[in-house]
């Protein structure tokens, strides 16, 4: 038998997991900020430059940033905190996935486990609904079902008293002498 997941110490470790991913994205922010020169700047004057500026630039002004800035990133080394950034971005992208996914697994798996409960439920009514059938209770009241009720609360009346014992031997009894025979009859046909 396959041994159940442990849901909560699996989602526990990711959210651990996410949390120093994190804290190193923040770390390599600030080491960004420091290979940039950036760290010289007033804090006000550097959020409004990191901030999305109300008016849109032209794309020709655009390109001619993103050379510059591949020169001050580029082959000299500098260019390594940008990837260690995305590598943690990516990172923390795939953690959080697999939360998602994990969550999904556990409610998948306790839907599956209450269905498994239903449905055991459900063939043993129709189990006890075949009984009452084979007992010939359906023809004999003409399938009025508050009679077969009022009958079955008479037997639990009767199961609640003081010849509880010797009531329930006795319709064991009777109920093993009718299963032998329909048995039997079943053997026979064959």
């Amino acid at each position: 038998m396959r041994k159940p997941r442990d849901y909560e110490t699996e989602l526990k470790a990711l959210g651990d997991k996410t949390k120093l991913l994190k804290e190193r994205k923040v770390r390599q922010l600030g080491e960004l900020v420091i290979a940039t020169g950036a760290d010289v700047l007033d804090p006000e004057i550097l959020m409004a430059r990191c901030s999305p500026s109300p008016t849109r630039r032209t794309p020709r002004r655009r390109r001619r940033g993103a050379r510059a800035a591949r020169g001050t990133f580029g082959k000299d080394g500098r260019g390594k905190p940008i990837a260690t950034l995305k590598a943690t971005a990516r990172a923390i992208r795939r953690t959080r996935a697999l939360q998602h996914r994990l969550e999904t697994s556990r409610r998948r798996d306790s839907t599956k486990a209450w269905i498994m409960q239903r449905r055991e439920r459900t063939r043993h009514l129709i189990e006890l609904g075949g009984l009452v059938q084979k007992a010939g209770l359906v023809e004999l009241t003409g399938d009025d079902r508050a009679i077969l009720l009022g009958a079955f609360l008479s037997i639990a009346d009767m199961l609640s008293g003081e010849d509880r014992a010797d009531a329930l031997a006795l319709w064991q009894r009777r109920g093993m002498r009718a299963f032998d025979k329909a048995a039997r009859a079943a053997g026979t046909k064959e």
